[in-house]
């Protein structure tokens, strides 16, 4: 038997509550178009997919840049999804904010914004899946606005259940900042210890360490196959997206092993 629609929901495309927007990017033959005063988010400054970003955490574009761009300044409380490669992170802008084609940018029209934000999250998995593209995934506009769901019929319920799960994204929060605390503390303990312990002699990495440079494998899968090992991604950490490869050739990390991103906009970032 199939299930049922509780009586006071209702089946939904996204496009039909949802104004859906592509982002865009200023040419980069035209030096003028940046450093200018509209905020411009691109995925890679999205550090933290639950944070709600402000103006210091984006790059700027000037105005004309914008209106040369296919991007739409995104008025304050709009909600950020991103689209390719690292796909189904998402926020909510505290500023008007333009973004580049990383992004499908939300404005909600037929519900309620935070329920809509939550329901989005829920969804990260299944955005992955459809979407389109194996090398270089990318959820297009067109697809997303013909996803179908349901959702409470009355806006108060959805405002509601949105914030029951907003109590639960305040308690995660305040575990992070504690979390973050203790970390930076570790850090200057160990710092303090490194500088006032003289005995220590200043020795290059590898003397104590097999550093190995990761390599791309021949074969790449979104799923695990017999035979087939984890291949590790930045959105391996972050939890985005799981890949798997058969090919051995490529270098193995073992458990706690230590890994470095090397290039890119996350390079320096230290994962285990």
């Amino acid at each position: 038997m199939q299930n049922q629609i509780p009586n006071n929901w209702q089946k939904v495309r996204l496009g039909e509550v949802v104004n859906v927007y592509g982002g865009g990017t200023p040419s980069t033959q035209q030096p003028s178009y940046w450093a200018g005063n509209v905020p411009w988010l691109t995925p890679a400054e999205l550090t933290n997919r639950d944070e709600r970003f402000t103006a210091g955490t984006a790059s700027y574009i000037t105005e004309q840049g914008l209106h040369n761009s296919s991007a739409k300044l995104m008025p304050e409380n709009s909600i950020l999804l991103t689209s390719r490669a690292t796909i189904g992170n998402v926020t909510i802008n505290t500023i008007p904010m333009a973004t580049n084609q990383g992004f499908i940018n939300i404005e909600p029209k037929k519900v309620n914004r935070d329920f809509f934000y939550y329901w989005l999250k829920s969804k990260k998995n299944y955005l992955n899946q459809i979407a389109i593209g194996s090398t270089f995934p990318e959820l297009s506009k067109s697809v997303f606005k013909e996803i179908e769901t349901e959702i409470p019929t009355n806006i108060d319920e959805q405002k509601k259940i949105a914030s029951v799960l907003s109590l639960f994204d305040d308690k995660i929060e305040v575990n992070n900042k504690i979390a973050k605390t203790l970390e930076d503390m570790a850090s200057a303990i160990f710092k303090e210890f490194v500088n006032n312990n003289h005995s220590n002699n200043t020795l290059p990495l590898r003397k104590i360490a097999n550093i190995v440079k990761g390599k791309k494998p021949k074969n790449i899968f979104t799923k695990r196959i017999d035979n087939s090992k984890e291949y590790l991604l930045i959105e391996s950490f972050t939890g985005n997206k799981q890949s798997y490869t058969n090919d051995y050739k490529v270098p193995q990390s073992s458990e706690y092993e230590p890994v470095i991103v090397m290039d890119g906009a996350s390079s320096g970032k230290v994962f285990v």
